[in-house]
């Protein structure tokens, strides 16, 4: 996994409301997205997000590209726009891809569990979900070739340390 920090050199959106603080232990849920187009850089994430729809920040903490490369978009105790009524409790990572007309590849998908066994140390209790899984969203995102009940089932398999709680 090719891990970068972008946060901090995010130019946000001065003019829309600076994202609410959260503590971590109110994060329930990691919830997986998809950009829902062939290419995805964090470039394109600011102009969707925040140029085009007035928001602060891009709405995700990550984005993991197609070729495993993963940005840090922002910090988790932010509250970004990704999920209607769900953002106090949840933080996004967004896979670069369209997953309604193509396959996650290997290394995105070895890239996104090495990034959650990561976040399981930090969040233990939280939960992942697709963003279609949420009540009122009506998009199939992260896409249809994408199975909840598998990604969940590798997820539950990574062990957090007793220490690291």
């Amino acid at each position: 996994m090719n891990f970068r920090d972008v946060s901090n050199f995010i130019k946000t959106n001065k003019e829309a409301l600076k994202p609410r603080k959260r503590l971590i232990n109110q994060v329930k849920f990691l919830v997986i997205h998809c950009s829902d187009s062939d290419t995805c850089t964090v470039k394109d994430l600011v102009q969707w997000h925040e140029v085009e729809r007035g928001w602060y920040h891009p709405g995700y903490t990550y984005l993991i590209r197609k070729n495993a490369d993963v940005f840090k978009l922002g910090f988790g105790s932010e509250i970004y726009n990704h999920v209607s009524e769900y953002n106090s409790v949840s933080l996004g990572i967004c896979l670069e891809g369209s997953f309604d007309k193509e396959h996650i590849t290997s290394i995105q998908f070895k890239a996104l569990f090495e990034l959650l066994a990561e976040l399981k140390k930090i969040y233990p209790k939280a939960e992942l979900k697709f963003h279609r899984e949420f009540e009122g969203v009506v998009k199939t995102c992260p896409g249809l070739f994408l199975n909840p009940n598998y990604f969940r089932e590798e997820y539950l398999k990574l062990k957090v340390e007793e220490n690291q709680r």
